[in-house]
């Protein structure tokens, strides 16, 4: 929080006043800070998404990758065994009041040549009907996994706040951090590699920290291999 509040003093005031009302800090494990410019670049992420959050959604999270060698295998995995468990943990099945995550579905991605996993948050209105409240969109490319939420126009029953974490998200973006990881040990992505003089600087990096409401620090790996 005070690392959040040096840089906000830092950042220009045209920046700060565009800011929302409420942000949601969360930080997630790793050895290094954010930098001046990703706390610079996150925050501007977010002045600029703010006036757009209802209507277009909310980007929550941004993982990238150096390559996805196929897409369709990513977005299956994430579908059938990554957000299965996730939605089946005490956490979020402990949810019982409101609305909460519950399903996991295959949607069509807006975007060429991607693919798209949609969780949906309902809420049992009267312990007789089951309304459709919240959702959030996870869409993967051949180079990185980007999550948004927004919510459902028109829904009956919980309103949600399109600018605060729905109930259970904070558990979702942890988890989605660590499937970046996962997917990368089990080849179904490829980790960013730089070029640094005689040696290949390996990162295990995934966009650390922002994401528009949640700004996060992911895990990172950082290996020296001899260069070829």
């Amino acid at each position: 929080m005070a690392e959040a509040i040096a840089q906000l003093i830092k950042t220009d005031s045209n920046v700060v006043s565009s800011l929302p009302n409420d942000i949601t800090l969360t930080s997630l494990r790793g050895p290094n800070p954010p930098s001046e410019q990703e706390w610079l670049t996150s925050f501007k992420r977010l002045a600029a998404s703010a006036p757009a959050m209802a209507a277009e959604g909310v980007v929550i999270f941004e993982g990238d990758f150096a390559s996805v060698p196929s897409v369709p295998k990513l977005a299956d995995w994430l579908n059938l065994k990554w957000a299965p468990a996730v939605l089946g943990s005490y956490d979020i099945a402990g949810i019982r009041v409101g609305a909460r995550p519950v399903y996991a579905t295959r949607v069509e991605s807006p975007e060429e040549g991607s693919e798209a996993v949609e969780i949906v948050w309902q809420e049992l209105i009267n312990f007789e009907e089951t309304v459709s409240v919240g959702k959030m969109t996870i869409t993967v490319s051949d180079k990185s996994i980007v999550a948004s939420r927004k919510v459902i126009d028109g829904a009956v029953g919980m309103k949600l706040d399109p600018v605060k974490p729905f109930p259970g998200e904070k558990v979702l973006v942890r988890r989605l951090a660590d499937a970046a990881g996962q997917a990368v040990e089990k080849g179904l992505a490829v980790k960013v590699c730089f070029t640094f003089g005689n040696f290949y600087s390996h990162f295990g990096r995934f966009k650390r920290a922002f994401v528009s409401i949640h700004i996060l620090r992911s895990r990172q790996r950082k290996c020296l291999l001899l260069q070829n």
